[in-house]
């Protein structure tokens, strides 16, 4: 070989084109997917050393959830619940680590395309913390450009090992250095300690140049050609132990961020100061908590309906509403063997000693979860304040315990989600504490314009209704207690709204800080854009807990059993039908108020085979919920819930 051909290959090696090349495509693309991932494991860091700097993820997702269209998040409500926001936020993790992998592939040519997109990354991580209303625009900016900045540093320090491997000249000899040694010799073939083959080719002095001394030892230094071979596997462990540790590094750092920020919370503050606070204070039992009567005679008791859906109620012929109403004394109309249940007198307060039938009080850790915060805002109630303004006489702000000292009433009222399909199971009943609305609005003055109030969450989540609503008699709460506790952080503490016989979406205002009042016309809470109804009051709803859809249950004596609720109007009477027997009217468990639900149960004497159970409630005003079968949106569920059952012999 010539020596200017050995220039010219030995240029080619070190080109920069050739080096970007080089580096092999699983190489390129775990590059890019680790980088992704480090930078979004140092993001997590960062947000879990303080509440003021943001999680770039969460941060991210809250933009997808603030501009997600309405038939989407009615669908993701629909189809995943509860577990619709860690299913958003994994995906987002999901996306931007394949993302990574993909700049990391396309960078094997044009070194700087993957670092490019992660600058583009940290900055739509920055403008997305930036707009957090509970963190600094600064702190978001910071943590997405330090984050992006590291995720450079990773791809950079992988794909320069990357690169060297591939420069590595090779066993079959690929490199000036290996044509240097004897066409008949491998340099695998060769070692560092073996001296020079008496075979091997000598230099002649007078050809080189050379003494002769100078010549052997040039020889020798020829002949000993580095094992090449191996340098090239030690290259591609030090990358694949690179790539390994930085992997491991970014899962633990996205595990410590997200334990950091659990240890940050202002749960200290919520079993401390506001429980201290709470401490001693007199509460006040409305008439309505004991049972009291309304005008039609119905006692008071009532809810609001729930959400997931369990499947029921679609597909099933519906009877008409009054037929064969009240049924229950042996015999039908036509002389013929009466239904298979019966109605027992209520041998206790409530049902709740059935196994499978909702409590008469939810437990706050079993209380139904939907809203839009990916992250609970961890609010110190001791920096907390409610501000009232808008059209008012005068805008006032209070402090917590100034909300306290205005005085505090107990009501049972049952909430739940205008996504709730029939049978469905985001519902819940609980024990609330907190100071009248209409004492709060009434420090402020309210202007006689003032049609609708708004209450504004901290992270500006917002929903609107009739400010006639506040004055109409109604619970209507400023709530700072839950089930004997102060408000749990994921329900809203320090105070949220709780408004009885209105679907969440336009009342309960959770982590409030404000609340505005406006014309109807003037202002649209968060959901209404979004496709559902501005009027949201609750329609009236039954429920069958037990047996579950689908149940496979010995023959034989069994109870069936469940929910039913109507706020601000009572359940009256509660109907069962078994296959096209007679409806049943169901014994109802004591009254608590108007605004929580009741427990009802029948005794059913099941023969074997499949057979297809349903349920009606009749509110207080005398309307029987309808058999028309509509989809939540937008504005509630209706029809009967039924289900299907198989009496089979074990």
């Amino acid at each position: 070989m010539s020596e200017s051909q050995t220039t010219t290959e030995a240029t080619t090696s070190a080109d920069p084109a050739g080096r970007r090349a080089a580096v092999s495509p699983a190489q390129a693309t775990s590059a890019g997917l680790v980088a992704a991932g480090g930078a979004l494991g140092l993001s997590e860091i960062l947000s879990g050393l303080s509440r003021a700097i943001p999680s770039l993820v969460v941060s991210v997702a809250d933009v997808f959830v603030d501009n997600t269209p309405g038939f989407i998040a009615r669908w993701s409500i629909d189809t995943l619940g509860s577990a619709q926001k860690p299913a958003l936020v994994w995906g987002i993790v999901v996306v931007s680590v394949l993302l990574g992998a993909v700049l990391g592939l396309a960078s094997r040519k044009r070194w700087w395309v993957a670092p490019v997109g992660l600058v583009v990354f940290a900055v739509v991580g920055g403008w997305a913390a930036a707009r957090n209303p509970l963190a600094g625009a600064g702190w978001g900016w910071t943590s997405g450009l330090l984050s992006g900045a590291f995720g450079i540093a990773v791809f950079l320090t992988l794909f320069v090992l990357a690169y060297r491997e591939a420069q590595r000249p090779t066993a079959a000899g690929s490199s000036t250095l290996s044509e240097a040694a004897p066409s008949d010799s491998s340099p695998l073939e060769s070692s560092p300690s073996e001296p020079a083959s008496s075979e091997s080719p000598q230099p002649e002095p007078a050809a080189s140049g050379l003494s002769p001394s100078k010549a052997l030892a040039a020889a020798g230094r020829e002949a000993r050609v580095p094992m090449v071979g191996r340098g090239r596997y030690n290259d591609r462990r030090r990358f694949v132990g690179a790539v390994g540790i930085m992997a491991g590094a970014s899962l633990a750092g996205g595990l410590l961020g997200r334990w950091l920020r659990r240890r940050d919370t202002v749960e200290g503050a919520r079993e401390g100061f506001a429980a201290d606070a709470l401490q001693g204070r007199s509460v006040t039992t409305t008439p309505g908590a004991t049972g009291a009567t309304q005008g039609n005679g119905a006692q008071a008791d009532a809810s609001e309906p729930g959400v997931a859906d369990d499947g029921g109620g679609a597909g099933d012929s519906p009877a008409e509403p009054g037929a064969d109403s009240g049924a229950g004394d042996g015999t039908d109309a036509g002389g013929e063997p009466g239904p298979s249940v019966t109605a027992e007198p209520a041998r206790e307060p409530n049902f709740d000693y059935i196994a499978g039938i909702a409590p008469l009080i939810t437990p706050n850790e079993d209380f139904y979860l939907i809203d839009t915060a990916l992250a609970y805002p961890q609010i110190d109630p001791e920096d907390w304040s409610l501000r009232v303004h808008g059209m008012v006489d005068r805008e006032v702000e209070i402090g917590y315990e100034e909300l306290l000292d205005l005085g505090l009433v107990q009501e049972d009222v049952t909430l739940s989600c205008v996504s709730n399909r029939v049978g469905g199971d985001l519902v819940g009943n609980a024990t609330w504490v907190g100071v009248p609305l209409t004492t709060v609005l009434d420090l402020a003055g309210v202007r006689p314009e003032a049609t609708q109030i708004v209450g504004r969450s901290v992270d500006r989540w917002t929903a609107g209704f009739p400010t006639e609503v506040a004055r109409d008699g109604r619970v209507a709460l400023v709530a700072v207690q839950m089930n004997g506790e102060p408000l749990p952080i994921s329900h809203g503490f320090p105070a949220r709204l709780v408004v009885a016989g209105l679907y969440g979406y336009v009342s309960a205002t959770k982590w409030l800080s404000d609340i505005e009042l406006t014309t109807w016309e003037g202002f649209n809470g968060y959901w209404i854009p979004r496709g559902w109804a501005k009027e949201g009051p609750i329609k009236t709803q039954s429920r069958i807990d037990v047996p579950r859809r689908d149940a496979t249950i010995d023959p034989g004596p069994t109870p069936i059993a469940g929910v039913a609720w109507a706020p601000t109007r009572a359940i009256e009477r509660v109907e069962v039908q078994v296959d096209d027997e007679p409806w049943v009217e169901a014994e109802l468990s004591r009254e608590t108020t108007v605004n929580s639900w009741r427990q009802w149960m029948v005794a059913w004497e099941a023969t074997p085979g499949e057979h297809r159970i349903r349920v009606r409630a009749t509110d207080g005003t005398g309307s029987t919920q309808t058999s028309e079968i509509s989809n939540p949106a937008p504005d509630g569920a209706t029809g009967w819930h039924t289900i299907q059952v198989r009496a089979d012999q074990a």
